[in-house]
């Protein structure tokens, strides 16, 4: 018996209230997943799941150990998505071209906490002009792009 799974089946069960719905979920045969719940609580000793023929509830002793089950499995997914590098720090260097009075009112605050959270980014420039579109007018900036959103 692989645990992992059988402990992520019988969450899937639980959260669906169902073998049938957990199936389809999981895209395997109802015999499968009531076989994973079945083996998981011969290895635990106890009854997870109080059965109906319509509907699946948590016992007793289910309830808890389900809330750790999903611990475990939300821990585990962590780990892999850390091991795959999903969490790095982005780097590198912000260009912000603003006019400057939604820079002043709005933007300083919103950079001045993104560039405290991420010291591997860099600010470029003021960041702000009289006429926020002008940089990109003249073209003064490789990545520059610009369009109308609204006015005249």
């Amino acid at each position: 018996m692989d645990r992992l799974e059988a402990m992520a089946t019988l969450v899937t069960v639980a959260e669906t209230g169902s073998f049938s719905a957990a199936s389809r979920k999981l895209r395997v045969p109802v015999t499968t997943v009531s076989r994973r719940v079945a083996d998981l609580e011969a290895h635990v000793g106890a009854k997870l799941l109080h059965r109906t023929t319509r509907k699946v509830t948590l016992t007793d002793v289910g309830g808890p150990y389900i809330e750790v089950c999903r611990r475990a499995i939300e821990q585990l997914d962590e780990a892999e998505r850390t091991a795959a590098g999903e969490y790095q720090s982005p780097r590198g260097e912000l260009a912000v071209t603003a006019p400057l009075i939604l820079g002043r009112m709005h933007l300083v605050p919103i950079i001045a906490e993104f560039m405290a959270q991420y010291a591997d980014i860099s600010r470029a420039g003021k960041g702000c002009t009289r006429h926020g579109s002008q940089v990109a007018r003249r073209g003064s900036s490789p990545c520059a792009s610009s369009r109308r959103t609204e006015g005249p």
